[in-house]
């Protein structure tokens, strides 16, 4: 890494080991992207934002949903406030399970494991709802989260959850669920948004509903 110094480092590694990867790359003030999420312990996110500000260098973690064409028109309106103040907002995130739509043995080996990956679909597909949700609300964090989980496949996935729903309330009475699951009959990426004035649906990457006068461009 001295020798041959990258523009940028991708590391699609266990969770666990992105702290790793930061204490190598960031001190050589060699960019960093990983896949979701950062890390499996705030004390390892800490210290890699702690690296990214004291090295002035990015380490930048993958959230695909963010940049989906109907998330960041969504995004823009409630930016316009043409929903009015966000009451609700609901993620719907997952798929089939890991095993069942056929992901290689060396990533279900780290993915299922609670020590490499933190969790199971919490942390997964978790993650997706979090990030989407403290991108709405500009950074504000939540009063209270709380979360029940489940393992409805424990003969599948012994060791983690495959099921799980996180709700986050607000100082200003909105609320965000989130429901990731390795046991939905469909892949699914959505998010709604309940506002005073509309609701606005990102069906998939692509598409945006709404259910009141918005003007949607396609």
């Amino acid at each position: 890494m001295k020798r041959v110094k990258p523009d940028v480092v991708l590391a699609y590694n266990p969770t666990n080991e992105h702290i790793n990867v930061a204490e190598i790359c960031l001190p050589l003030k060699i960019p960093v992207m990983v896949e979701k999420p950062m890390a499996t312990t705030l004390a390892d996110a800490k210290r890699i934002a702690t690296l990214s500000r004291e090295n002035k260098t990015a380490f930048l973690v993958n959230y695909e949903t963010t940049w989906y064409k109907s998330n960041q028109q969504l995004k823009q309106l409630i930016d316009q406030n043409a929903v009015g103040r966000v009451t609700r907002m609901i993620v719907k995130d997952g798929h089939e399970g890991p095993k069942e739509i056929g992901c290689s043995s060396y990533f279900l080996d780290w993915l299922t494991d609670p020590q490499k990956n933190g969790g199971g679909a919490l942390m997964d597909f978790g993650c997706y709802g979090a990030n989407l949700m403290t991108w709405i609300k500009n950074g504000e964090r939540p009063i209270s989260v709380s979360a029940i989980t489940h393992r409805l496949k424990p003969e599948t996935y012994p060791k983690v959850e495959d099921d799980a729903t996180i709700i986050l309330n607000y100082r200003d009475g909105s609320t965000g669920i989130i429901q990731a699951s390795w046991a939905w009959p469909y892949s699914v990426k959505d998010l709604q948004v309940f506002g005073t004035k509309a609701q606005l649906y990102a069906q998939n990457d692509k598409t945006l509903l709404n259910t009141s006068s918005i003007t949607i461009s396609q």
